[in-house]
Order: structure tokens, then C-alpha cells, then sequence
């Protein structure tokens, strides 16, 4: 497997910074103010990790939406890590990792924060651990088929790819790196705890467009099917094409954020405060309009729940399905 010799370069010098530095000694729905959990009630932090609460049927790619950053455009590098592992057994399948470049910088960041389940226009891609120890990207970009999650191209490395258990932590790491040629390969790598490469794949020549906008961590079981559940802990960036916004600087850390906590338990009376007044009761989301950074970004309004929910660059697109 091999980089460009400019692509190797950025790639040695790496530098990260920790998006959040999560509590030890609580356990809540709300995952703190750098995240999002899709949806609320299918989330908790618990001791320090993120974990998420649902492998059933029909419970496909659960995100977490990062609010403090975001792929943005230049010819720069930039890195992801995140420590993560296995709540229950690998032999039910699913995967776990990242999906990035939703709205493809066209759409709000809140609206992208809210990108699950089914795929759509400017929907991005996943860089994926999955449950038989190999790394791969998957597509969420397809209106046709929503829920397939097509495997992409990419050259592989395989070092040992063995099935994760619920024992094992694995360190998985996403490497955006720019080309002479204008264009980026991504390097997704998954290590063990120590740092001891289990797997790799690289997606070469890939164009910028497919990385801008919003990152999420994703769990997820197959398709149609029950499956795993993973947690998280110990995201961390760098570069500058993953550019820090300072919580104290920015709004993006209250939206959404609640006005009062006293029913995160149940999720049946919570109240959010943005610009845009979006709220969520009981699971599911009652969007009106807000104004993005290029126009207007409409919420479809639903009594669907908000897993049947997926980002495109005209807005939030819902895809049918049962409620939870």
C-alpha cells in the first residue's frame, strides 16, 4: 500500500487533540456538548465511553454527530482516532467507525449532525471496523437502495483480521491525505489496544468533494438484521482539514442543547434551545426551517422516528420505516 511521497509526508507528522474530554463518574443519555447522539435514547455515556443501546432489527447506523468539527475545503491533511470495541458478540455481524463528509458542505451542521440510518444525496461514507476484523468503506449516498451500504474500492492490507471479541479495544484511525493531483487518499487503519496493526485499506484518488462536512461515529448491526453494538471513547483529531472549533467560541456546542435535563432518563419531555427551534419529543423530531450557511435547510416534519432520518444537501430526507 502506498501513498503518494506528499500524502507520506503529511502523514508523519501527525499532531491530535481530543474533541472532549468525556466524565467517569456518571451515567446519562446526553453524551455532553461536542455531541449528538441519533437518537437520543439509543445512546448513553457510561464511565468515561459512549456506548450505544441498540443492535435490534431495524436500528441501523446509530451516529453520533460531532459538533465541534467538520471536513472542510484545502489542499491539507487531516486524521481521526477513536478507541472502540464490542458491547456484544461479533458473531451477530454489524460494524462500527465513522461516517464522514455529510452534505458534502452544502448543508447546515445541524442538519448534518442528524445524518442515520438510510443512505442519501450528500449522505458520505463510512470508514468501518467491522465484526469479521477487516476495515472497509462503505457508500451512504444511495436513494435507491437506502440500506445497503455498498463496499467501495479500496486497496487492502492485511496483517490479521481476526474476529473481534467483547475483551479487545481497537484503535481505529482515519487518514485524509491531499495528492499532487488536487484529489486525497484516505487511509482507514484498525490497530490493536498497543498499537499493533490488525488491518488496512486505502481509498485512493478520491475527490474533495466526497470529504466536506459533517463527521458522526457510527454503530451499527447489518442490515435487516440484529447485530453488535459498540463503544467508543478517546476521539481525537488533527489537521487542517479537521479544523478545532473551541467550545467557548462557538454556538455549535448548544445546538441542540437542552434547557432542562430533569427527563433525560425517559426522553418524554425535553425541550431544545437553537435559532431554529428544533425540538424532539419522544423520539421524534418536529423540524420547521433554519437558515444555513447557503441558504435555507428545511427539516421534514415526521412522526417517524428520527433513525429513519438521513442528511442531503436540499435538506433532511426521511425514509420510511416502522417506529421504535
Amino acid at each position: 500500500m502506498s501513498p503518494s511521497a506528499r500524502s507520506f509526508q503529511a502523514y508523519q507528522n501527525v499532531s491530535l487533540t481530543s474533541v472532549a474530554t468525556l466524565p467517569d463518574t456518571v451515567t446519562r443519555h446526553w453524551l455532553g456538548p461536542a455531541f449528538w447522539g441519533n437518537r437520543l435514547q439509543d445512546w448513553r455515556l457510561n464511565n468515561g465511553q459512549i456506548e450505544c443501546l441498540r443492535g435490534e432489527a431495524g436500528y441501523e447506523v446509530r451516529t453520533v454527530g460531532v459538533l465541534t468539527r467538520e471536513v472542510i475545503s484545502g489542499d491539507a491533511p487531516g486524521h481521526l482516532r477513536v478507541r472502540t470495541g464490542l458491547l456484544e458478540d461479533a458473531d451477530r455481524g454489524g460494524f462500527c467507525g465513522f461516517l464522514i463528509g455529510v452534505g458534502a458542505g452544502a448543508l447546515d451542521y445541524r442538519a448534518a449532525a442528524l445524518a442515520q440510518r438510510g443512505s442519501g444525496t450528500g449522505g458520505g461514507f463510512f470508514c468501518a471496523f467491522e465484526t469479521d476484523g477487516q476495515v472497509r468503506f462503505r457508500e451512504h449516498t444511495d436513494e435507491e437502495a437506502p440500506l445497503d451500504f455498498a463496499v467501495l474500492p479500496a486497496e487492502r492490507q492485511e496483517i490479521d483480521p481476526s474476529q473481534p471479541t467483547t475483551e479487545e479495544e481497537i484503535l481505529l484511525e482515519v487518514d485524509i491525505l491531499p495528492r499532487d493531483d488536487g484529489q486525497f487518499d484516505v487511509q482507514l487503519t484498525a490497530r490493536d489496544a498497543d498499537g499493533t496493526l490488525r488491518t488496512r485499506a486505502m481509498r485512493h484518488g478520491v475527490d474533495e468533494n466526497e470529504l466536506l462536512g459533517g463527521i458522526s461515529l457510527v454503530s451499527s448491526p447489518p442490515p435487516g438484521e440484529s447485530g453488535a453494538r459498540w463503544w467508543f471513547r478517546d476521539l481525537r483529531t488533527g489537521g487542517e482539514k479537521f479544523p478545532t472549533i473551541p467550545i467557548a467560541l462557538s454556538d455549535r456546542s448548544s445546538v441542540p442543547s437542552f434547557r432542562s435535563t430533569t427527563t433525560l432518563s425517559n426522553c418524554r419531555r425535553s425541550s431544545y434551545r437553537s435559532a431554529t427551534q428544533i425540538h424532539r419529543r419522544c423520539g421524534s423530531i418536529i423540524g420547521q426551517r433554519e437558515v444555513s450557511r447557503r441558504g435555507v435547510v428545511r427539516l421534514q416534519r415526521s412522526r417517524r422516528d428520527t433513525r429513519h432520518y438521513s442528511a442531503s444537501t436540499t435538506g433532511t430526507r426521511a425514509v420510511r420505516g416502522t417506529t421504535a
